[in-house]
Parts: structure tokens; sequence; C-alpha cells
């Protein structure tokens, strides 16, 4: 009877870590071809419930190519936007703006196939060009 007992709870145990786990979410569906992606601080995918993740991407999928295509907008973990630009047929192209963690405009640069374009211009969290 005892061996009985410790097979079954051993069984019981087995099952639990086996089955008990939660799956890792590394993007939502929004609706049609929007999703939300979770990124660390570089950019890799990360759990939706990871320590590091740090942001969250909304963007436009092309459904036959599943790659960005489309506006897209990059929020850090209090919500507040970090990057905003469009991709077109996979390639970066119009205007790209990343923000301060207090909201002012960190960068702006003009895309046109994967290149800027133009003028580049950086800035402190004070708004004062760093850069050009």
């Amino acid at each position: 009877m005892r061996k009985f007992l410790f097979i079954l709870i051993s069984f019981i145990l087995f099952v639990n870590v086996v089955y008990g786990q939660e799956k890792a979410t590394y993007y939502e569906k929004i609706d049609n071809n929007t999703f939300r992606f979770f990124f660390d601080k570089n950019y890799y995918l990360s759990d939706k419930s990871c320590e590091f993740k740090s942001i969250e991407r909304v963007a436009t999928l092309n459904p036959k190519t599943q790659k960005f295509d489309g506006p897209f907008k990059d929020f850090n973990n209090n919500g507040r936007m970090i990057l905003e630009g469009v991709y077109k047929n996979v390639v970066k192209e119009g205007l790209f703006q990343a923000y301060h963690a207090n909201g002012d405009l960190k960068w702006s640069a003009n895309f046109m196939n994967d290149i800027p374009k133009g003028e580049v211009t950086h800035r402190y969290p004070n708004d004062q060009v760093a850069l050009t």
C-alpha cells in the first residue's frame, strides 16, 4: 500500500510540474494584423511576465511575410512612448522619432529604404541639441 501511495503521489507531482507551467507569451493579437510584442532593453523577444521585459511594441504585420509593415509604436514599462515610425515592405520609411523618459524628443530622422536621409538631431532630456 505504501508503494502504491508513493507511486501515485510521484505521478501527481510529475504531471503537475509538466503541465502546470504556463506557456510563455511573446506577443498578443490586438486585431486583424496588429500585434503587441514584448522585448527586453536590447530588443530581444521577452516573455510578457519576464522581469527583464522593458519594451512593448504595437505594430502591424504583413500576414503573408509575417514581418513589420506599417506604423508602429514602442512603449516603456510605464506606458510612455519611446519610439515611433513606419515600415513599408519590411524597410524603414519616413519619419522615425525617439523620446526620452520625460517625453521630450530624443532624436528624429527621415528614412528612405532603411537608410537615414538628411539631418539627424539628437537632443538632451532638457531639449538642448546634443548632436546634429
